[in-house]
């Protein structure tokens, strides 16, 4: 109960504090490295009393939850293009492109089902080549897969040719699928 009283606030204080430094460099222009670099110290830095506060669990998930919501209710408190809106000046308004959905729609089946198939049997490949035991492989298959999955999604976006890329893709699952099946 001690730890929590003394650790809590802390890390509170922590996190807020990496928080408005990070804040107070994206509002000046030009951009200040400075706070920026504190910003990102201090937040990293405040896993350590999060953990001693709360359990390195539960400290860990307050680690990432209190900046986002500190962040959304920040951004939701300085909404100046509101503003302008009620003034009678409205940003201009596109219709929907047929096209752009197409190609929306289009990435969103290359990335899900065949970057998270490619980015399951990948991690399951790795994870049973390791010499260690079955506990340990399911906890590295667990981490990698989302690593991986989202390399392959941004290769995929980032890509000139995503065609070419998805077939790369789907050689490399049935190439990591042989290897998990032929051990």
């Amino acid at each position: 109960m001690q730890k929590i009283t003394l650790f809590l606030p802390v890390s509170l204080l922590i996190s807020l504090s990496g928080l408005g430094c990070l804040f107070y460099s994206w509002k000046r222009q030009p951009d200040s490295a400075i706070y920026r670099t504190a910003g990102w110290i201090l937040l990293t830095g405040s896993i350590y009393p999060w953990g001693r506060a709360l359990g390195f669990e539960y400290g860990t998930i307050l680690f990432f939850a209190v900046p986002a919501l500190a962040s959304w209710f920040v951004i939701s408190t300085n909404m100046s293009g509101f503003a302008r809106a009620e003034q009678g000046v409205l940003p201009e308004t596109k219709g929907f492109d047929l096209k752009l959905g197409r190609v929306d729609m289009y990435l969103f089946l290359l990335i899900v089902p065949v970057c998270g198939l490619s980015s399951l049997l990948s991690s399951l490949a790795i994870a049973v080549l390791l010499p260690v035991s079955l506990t340990n492989q399911m906890a590295t298959a667990v981490i990698l897969l989302p690593l991986i999955w989202g390399a392959l999604g941004s290769w995929v976006v980032m890509s000139t040719r995503p065609v070419a890329v998805a077939a790369l893709l789907l050689c490399a699952a049935g190439i990591s699928a042989a290897s998990i099946f032929i051990r």
